[in-house]
C-alpha cells in the first residue's frame, strides 16, 4: 500500500522495494547497515550510504518522502556557481 501511494503521488527519486517475506535477510541487511529498526511498511531516504531520513506506517507518505528528500538533496548537491 505504501509502495503504491508513493508511485501514484510521485516521488522526486527512484523507489526500492524490499519484500521482507521474500527477503529476510537482505532487510535484515539493510537495517543493520542504516541502523534503522526493521518496521513495515517503512521508508528510507538514503544520502551518501546513511539514511537521513526514515518512517514508518502512518508516517510514511508522498508529502513527507519529497520533503525528506528535498532536504537532503539540498545537503548533497552543491550550490549552483555564480
Amino acid at each position: 500500500m505504501a509502495r503504491e501511494m508513493l508511485a501514484e503521488d510521485g516521488v522526486p527519486a527512484p523507489v526500492h522495494e524490499i519484500v521482507v517475506q521474500r527477503s529476510r535477510d537482505l532487510s535484515q541487511a539493510v537495517a543493520e547497515r542504516l541502523g534503522v529498526r526493521h518496521e513495515s511498511p517503512q521508508v528510507f531516504v538514503v544520502a551518501r550510504g546513511k539514511a537521513v531520513w526514515h518512517s514508518s506506517h502512518s508516517g510514511v507518505t508522498a508529502a513527507r518522502v519529497s520533503r525528506a528528500f528535498d532536504e537532503a538533496a539540498a545537503t548533497v548537491t552543491p550550490a549552483p556557481a555564480r
